[in-house]
Formats: structure tokens, C-alpha cells, sequence
């Protein structure tokens, strides 16, 4: 049942009782996810209204609209809500309602809408279902996110889970305690860590409408051919011209040094075999 249909149900005078309890639940739990919502802002704002989070100058902005209750799109507000979480921050645990109930209530909107689910972060989706034509999607960065995580070998878990299922067994039998997990055994987990690059989501993606697309691609095609020339073309042009200069240098003294050469030898009257050891020396 979608929430158009749940209220259709309770407005219906022939709807069955059981149909209208249906319907009521699935309401009051949109509005349960609401409630929350606005619960986990409140703590934000408070916190705000009391001075207690030193805000970077890229979210001031979104810190006032959420002091004045402005929930337009305007100012999204999620990577503020993240640094707060992120930083442990006063009004971190206004961010985390938010996030968990944004979370529930979506998981429940795609279960409801089944195959009509579209998701509002895949750009690509959009364009593909709900844009008009002549659309389409196109990301100053091109390419998907990359971030660094910790990965535990598997049998490295499967030892740990292990153990604690023991030690859940021995605490509901209350029979035998076992000495659980030590410090040791998380010394060696710790230690199995190792850093693993992970590839995450697109990177930041627009709707743009085709043309202003193509141009925006053409304009940025244009800045990476000017970078090109900058770091390749024109050192490249430089050296060709320091090498032909001194080339020509090169060439000036040996031509320079054979004429000087002769005069010597002509105004001297230099024996003719001292004017050769000098050629060859020259």
C-alpha cells in the first residue's frame, strides 16, 4: 500500500476496519520518521542557538537556515550533519536521528514502491526514468569516488565471532564463564588490519540539459589542452630553441677559433707543421 492509497483507504466510508488499520500504521510511521527528524534538527538548533559548535565558513549557511527553520533545498544540509557526526560535535546526536530516520524511511518507501522505486542519489536514474528528453548527466570530475578502508582477513572475523559466541553461551548457561576476548587477541586483530583503497559512488553529477553539457565538456577539453601546452609545449619549444641556439654558438666559435688560427700562422709565418699541430688541437 503506497501512502496516496492509505489515505484514499481512511477516507473511504466502505473500507474494512482491518484496511483502515493498515492504512493508519503505515501513516503514523511516515510520520513517526518526521517526528524524529524534526527532533534531531531541534538538538542541531539548540546546540547552535547556544554557541556550542564552532562552524567552518563552508557550512555557515547552512547552519543559519537550519536555526531559522529553513528546510528549502536550497541548503542541503547532510555534509554538515556528516562533519558533525564525523567530529563528535555537540548536536552529533541530533545528526545521527536524522540520518537514521532519512535512512529507515527511505528503505520503506522503495519496499512500498517496489520496481517505481527511483533512487534520488543515482543521477544517472534519474535521467533515465523521470527526465524530459534532451537531458542528460555530466560531472565537472569525471569518474566515482575513492576512499581508503581497513580490511580483516576472513578467518581473522570468523575467530573473533567465534569467541564471542563462547562467551554469549557460557553467560546464558551460567555455567562456565570463559575469559572472553583479550587484549591480546585484539592486539593481533588490530595488527591484521591492512589499508585497501575502495571505490565508492560517482563523484558530484548534474541534469544538465545536451547543449549546455556538450559545452561545458568543450570548455573544460579546451582548459586541459591549454594545461598541456603549458607543461609540455612550451618547455618543449624553449629547450628546441636553447638547443639550436647553442648549436649555432658552437658552430660560431669552431669557425671563429680556424680563422683565428690561420691569421695566426700567416702573420707569424708559423712553420707549416706547427699550424698543423694547432688544426689539430683547434
Amino acid at each position: 500500500m503506497k501512502l496516496q492509497e492509505a489515505e484514499d483507504v481512511l477516507d473511504d466510508p466502505n473500507a474494512s476496519d482491518d484496511a483502515k488499520a493498515q492504512a493508519a500504521g503505515l501513516l503514523d510511521t511516515f510520520q513517526k520518521f518526521g517526528r524524529n527528524i524534526a527532533m534531531g534538527f531541534g538538538k542541531i538548533r539548540d546546540a547552535l542557538d547556544n554557541d556550542d559548535i564552532d562552524v567552518p565558513a563552508r557550512f555557515a549557511r547552512v547552519a543559519d537556515a537550519i536555526q531559522i527553520g529553513d528546510t528549502s533545498a536550497d541548503q542541503p544540509p547532510f555534509a554538515f550533519l556528516t562533519w558533525l557526526l564525523d567530529n563528535n560535535q555537540p548536536g552529533a546526536m541530533g545528526a545521527a536521528m536524522i540520518f537514521k530516520a532519512t535512512g529507515q524511511r527511505r528503505a520503506l518507501t522503495k519496499q512500498l514502491l517496489g520496481r517505481d522505486y527511483v533512487n534520488p542519489d543515482d543521477a544517472g536514474e534519474l535521467v533515465k526514468r523521470l527526465a524530459p528528453e534532451g537531458y542528460r548527466t555530466w560531472q565537472p570530475d569525471e569518474g566515482k569516488l575513492l576512499f581508503t578502508v581497513k580490511t580483516l582477513p576472513e578467518h581473522v572475523i570468523d575467530g573473533m565471532l567465534d569467541k564471542l559466541e563462547h562467551v554469549i553461551d557460557g553467560m546464558l548457561d551460567k555455567l562456565d564463564q570463559p575469559d572472553g576476548i583479550s587484549a591480546d587477541d585484539l592486539r593481533a586483530v588490530l595488527e591484521s588490519a591492512r589499508p585497501q583503497l575502495a571505490l565508492g559512488g560517482d563523484r558530484y553529477t548534474m541534469i544538465l540539459p545536451e547543449e549546455v553539457a556538450d559545452t561545458l565538456s568543450n570548455l573544460r577539453r579546451d582548459e586541459m589542452d591549454g594545461l598541456f601546452k603549458h607543461l609540455v609545449k612550451e618547455p618543449v619549444r624553449l629547450w628546441k630553441r636553447w638547443v639550436l641556439i647553442n648549436t649555432s654558438l658552437g658552430a660560431a666559435r669552431q669557425s671563429g677559433g680556424s680563422w683565428s688560427m690561420r691569421s695566426t700562422c700567416s702573420a707569424r709565418r708559423t712553420r707549416k707543421t706547427d699550424c698543423k699541430r694547432l688544426a689539430s688541437h683547434a
